[in-house]
């Protein structure tokens, strides 16, 4: 009896801990760019204890998640996260779109009302940015809208740090033209003088990417690897960059380990001068998107030894960040996400040395012709009718059909039907999607209708196809196939009992899941629900 006692007492003082995890004084929110789901635990026992393996330790870990949208792009991917929604509702349909009032194909995060502050680098004069095209609130903003605390968003990639900060926060991203970290007149008048001191003494310097232990004890020592015609960069390790404050410099940069080592030690010295995590009350978010996996996926494969290499490499990059935070804010005050914005196809080089066969890539300007072809010899329209291709929209212009004296949904379905006789098209949808029956697939492109920069027809492009790209050499993602759409998700506190759920979530439960522990309001467009098992571990 006084041992069922005894143990009755300890489950119970267990549970009590558990369920008195205090609110954080900092949210850290990592995304990492084409870490497919199945990634980080390929790899899981080559990495240290102190990154990769403290989240694994300390994780919940939603291990079925999916982006819901079909078309899994970086710029879709982190406004997805950022705002608990899906395109349809958040805008971002693409990194690029064809917008239909400018008649102008339009970046993601452009804005060229805004200029971008110089450095002591800057050299080139680059386009503003800002986050005016992300239509929905995100996370970020709704802490700050409630008071909550400060926000930040740091990355490579502008449109990585913009959706992350949101319309409230703060954004800064790395300039591959010029070198430094920046950001715009849209944030800042003058850049902090922390920022100022970071740029004086950042200095670009020949960079060498060497293996960092013998080529026998990693995975991917036999994977085939991958022809280039990238003499700056070269073809196999080791990887020599020399010094040169030039675009092409800053691009190989972009493909090594050294590009996250770079985001990283922004973001520690972000993280003290901004003293995040310091004032009673609060929770300040800071969010992070790590660059180089995507830049050396495409590059070489998830199965190269460059992308297994630069994941250990990301690994100790982690652990010297964990410990920043520790140092500054304490792990203990701190919940951690980490996720990603989307997965990577395989590479046809290593699927071919698996006998899978390959599936020919999209020539875009021949399906160009292809359409046009159409259009004359069914409707006797001008090439002018079709506006563009941007895969995987194709945009038709409106007014030359009604000039015409024709309906485009009239038009649309007829191209639908033409391209279903095409190889290489596994299928096309009419948008928006009406009078179909609903499928899993159809379901995603729903999600990617947004009027006024959605194509009139959505392509869907077979399993391990390159997605349209000019060389069959590199890897692509941007479907919805399952391998595009897979991603992590772990929430990462000391006090979690580690542990895996399988039931199916997605990328829109994470701002919902963030909201109800801050106790603050969705998101405007969140379609997302909150995941029980971390918002009833915090009081």
């Amino acid at each position: 009896m006084k041992k069922y006692i005894y143990s009755t007492l300890l489950a119970l003082c267990f549970l009590n801990a558990h369920a008195q995890i205090n609110q954080p004084k900092l949210v850290v929110q990592l995304v990492i760019d084409q870490l497919r789901g199945d990634l980080i635990f390929q790899h899981q026992q080559q990495f240290g204890n102190g990154g990769f393996n403290y989240v694994l330790n300390h994780a919940i870990d939603y291990h079925n998640t999916h982006h819901p949208h079909a078309n899994t792009t970086t710029c879709a991917g982190h406004a997805t996260v950022a705002t608990g929604s899906f395109p349809a509702l958040h805008g971002v349909v693409n990194n690029e779109w064809y917008d239909r009032k400018t008649h102008q194909i339009v970046y993601c995060m452009e804005d060229l009302e805004t200029k971008i502050l110089k450095t002591p680098h800057s050299h080139v004069d680059i386009p503003g940015r800002s986050p005016k095209n992300l239509y929905a609130t995100t996370l970020s903003d709704e802490i700050i809208i409630a008071r909550k605390g400060r926000v930040f968003g740091v990355s490579l990639k502008d449109r990585s740090a913009i959706t992350l900060a949101g319309h409230a926060g703060k954004a800064f991203w790395f300039d591959t033209t010029n070198g430094g970290f920046i950001t715009s007149t849209y944030y800042y008048s003058k850049y902090p003088q922390w920022v100022e001191n970071w740029n004086k003494n950042y200095h670009p310097k020949d960079y060498e990417w060497k293996l960092g232990r013998p080529q026998v004890e990693y995975q991917n020592a036999q994977s085939p690897v991958f022809s280039h015609q990238d003499e700056f960069f070269g073809q196999t390790f080791p990887h020599h960059i020399t010094q040169s404050p030039t675009p092409e410099y800053f691009k190989s940069l972009s493909r090594t380990p050294k590009a996250d080592q770079l985001t990283a030690d922004f973001a520690e010295q972000l993280l003290v001068e901004e003293h995040l995590g310091q004032t009673a009350g609060k929770t300040d978010y800071l969010g992070i998107s790590f660059s180089a996996v995507d830049a050396i996926g495409h590059q070489f494969g998830p199965h190269s030894l460059e992308a297994e290499d630069n994941l250990l490499e990301l690994d100790k990059t982690l652990t010297h960040l964990f410990a920043a935070i520790d140092k500054q804010v304490g792990l203990n005050n701190t919940l951690i996400v980490l996720t990603a914005d989307h997965g990577v196809h395989d590479g046809q080089n290593y699927l071919n040395a698996l006998h899978m066969d390959e599936v020919t890539p999209m020539d875009i300007p021949q399906m160009e012709q292809y359409l046009r072809t159409v259009l004359k010899k069914q409707h006797k329209l001008p090439e002018q009718a079709l506006v563009s291709l941007i895969p995987p929209y194709i945009y038709l212009d409106h007014k030359i059909i009604n000039e015409h004296h024709l309906e485009a949904e009239q038009v649309k379905l007829s191209l639908v039907q033409a391209l279903t006789l095409k190889p290489g098209i596994f299928k096309a949808y009419a948008l928006p999607l009406t009078g179909i029956e609903k499928d899993w697939l159809s379901t995603k492109v729903n999600m990617m209708f947004f009027p006024e920069r959605s194509g009139d027809i959505y392509l869907i492009q077979p399993p391990n196809q390159s997605y349209g790209l000019k060389g069959k050499e590199r890897v692509a993602h941007g479907s919805p196939w399952q391998y595009d759409s897979y991603v992590p998700l772990l929430f990462v506190h000391p006090a979690f009992k580690a542990q895996r759920i399988f039931r199916p979530t997605y990328t829109t439960d994470i701002a919902p899941t963030l909201s109800a522990v801050l106790g603050i309001k969705n998101p405007a467009a969140a379609v997302g629900q909150p995941l029980k098992e971390v918002v009833s571990s915090f009081n």
